[in-house]
């Protein structure tokens, strides 16, 4: 019998393995509710709710750099207000994983469903931990599965918030149609000739190529890579004489040349005694 390739864990491939996740899904439950795991006919339709949630979610791709950003501006402790979600349900992959502590251990997260009904946000982990793959789906070409978490960490809650906020800040981020590249996706089916498009990229934006230009007559020497300046909350103040403060977001940016590495730095907290 000859072996099934697993699917790649690309954007323009993210299409099929959404369907196949959701086939799969179902082909389980139905397999489950069989045998007598489910006897509860509520988790049954529980389920089967959940992963008609995920047939019609809208597709989202965070690559590696916006992957660093997030994480940056998470570990930053500033966190922006919680954005309103573009879609009821999406589904988003986080190109480098995001690492947490669930009932399982310390995991790598690689993508998060969302469902947003009545002002909650209801969510479901994927993984590509190959051992947890191979256990949960039948679908052995599949690259990810759904990770079986008794309580979604509050920290992936927030990490989600602050992506969907920095996918709003016009000088972080860029959201662009996903395109087939051969070198990423292997070649190209006929039949996912309309499949990528499907796929929102969360990119970070390139910075102006006239902006490490800007550096030059002062330090003499050009930057030769980006950095990411964190978003913060401050006490604005305003009104007669200033006399009055607010809390003012401020939003984050990125510098440096348009061609240059990501570099991001860590960021040190100085409590000091007054």
């Amino acid at each position: 019998m000859r072996r099934q390739r697993k699917l790649r864990l690309t954007p323009s491939w993210l299409p099929v393995i959404r369907d196949h996740l959701v086939e799969d899904g179902r082909r389980r439950a139905a397999l489950a509710k069989t045998g007598g795991l489910l006897p509860v006919d509520e988790l049954v339709d529980s389920m089967y709710g959940e992963l008609d949630g995920l047939e019609a979610a809208s597709l989202w791709w965070v690559n590696s750099d916006m992957c660093k950003v997030v994480e940056a501006q998470f570990r930053s402790g500033e966190l922006p207000e919680p954005p309103e979600y573009p879609t009821t349900n999406g589904f988003v992959v986080y190109e480098d994983g995001v690492s947490c502590i669930t009932n399982l251990g310390t995991m790598l997260v690689n993508a998060v469903a969302w469902e947003a009904t009545a002002g909650r946000i209801g969510l479901r982990l994927y993984t590509s931990d190959p051992d947890t793959v191979r256990r949960t789906v039948l679908d052995k070409r599949l690259p990810i599965c759904p990770m079986d978490v008794e309580v979604v960490p509050t920290a992936l809650g927030v990490v989600l918030d602050v992506t969907m906020a920095l996918m709003r800040e016009p000088r972080v981020s860029a959201v662009k149609p996903c395109v087939w590249r051969t070198e990423r996706d292997g070649p190209r089916p006929v039949s996912m000739e309309r499949q990528s498009a499907k796929v929102k990229m969360i990119v970070l934006r390139p910075g102006p190529r006239s902006q490490s230009s800007e550096w030059a007559p002062r330090s003499r020497r050009r930057c030769e890579y980006r950095y990411f300046v964190r978003g913060f909350w401050r006490n604005q103040a305003y009104g007669p004489a200033h006399s009055k403060r607010r809390r003012q977001w401020v939003a984050p940016f990125v510098r440096g040349p348009e061609d240059g590495p990501l570099v991001i730095k860590e960021a040190v907290s100085v409590w000091t005694h007054q």
